[in-house]
């Protein structure tokens, strides 16, 4: 005996209140026009959940892009950012035993949160900007801390002129200073 339609959410709200007004699992069932284990199961989620509503899973066609496909799509997003969506359904259907559409690719791109994408720019790296970025961090290169020794010291910094606040402070201001406190 196969499988029914699935009730609707009314026959599941008569379904629990007459179990709840005291009809018996058979009179609910003539009452709806179900069996008697759709009754008993639907007056349980009911009873469990507290929602008769539970829609039948894995009805309709299955996708064509599972979770496996999925993360390969998302890799070959990633692998090439400025690529449209044509050309990442081109490569996905070169392996692909089944051939996806554009469309299809386009609607797993957007479940997976990747729909209207910008790839991340990064700075242009020309030879020219590269030569100036070397002899920029070559003569940074030997900068070192004050208290470190006797390296250079950073220019234009506030620190620079560290060494006088270690010296030992004159006896009039350590006094100044005792005597403040009390």
């Amino acid at each position: 005996m196969g499988r029914s339609k699935d009730l609707s959410d009314f026959q599941k709200g008569q379904i629990v209140m007459a179990r709840r007004l005291g009809q018996s699992i058979s009179q609910t069932a003539d009452l709806v026009g179900c069996s008697r284990f759709a009754v008993v199961s639907t007056y349980q989620k009911w009873c469990k959940e507290g929602k008769p509503v539970n829609r039948r899973q894995g009805v309709g066609r299955p996708r064509l892009i599972d979770e496996q496909e999925e993360r390969r799509l998302a890799f070959l997003v990633q692998s090439d950012g400025k690529a449209t969506v044509a050309q990442i359904a081109e490569t996905l259907n070169a392996d692909h035993e089944k051939k996806v559409s554009e469309h299809t690719v386009h609607r797993s791109l957007l479940r997976m949160g990747l729909g209207r994408r910008r790839s991340a720019r990064g700075p242009t790296v020309i030879p020219v900007h590269r030569r100036k970025r070397l002899q920029w961090a070559g003569e940074r290169q030997k900068w070192t801390s004050p208290a470190q020794g006797n390296a250079e010291t950073l220019p234009d910094s506030p620190r620079a002129d560290l060494g006088s606040a270690t010296k030992p402070t004159d006896s009039s201001c350590a006094q100044e200073l005792g005597q403040a406190g009390m």
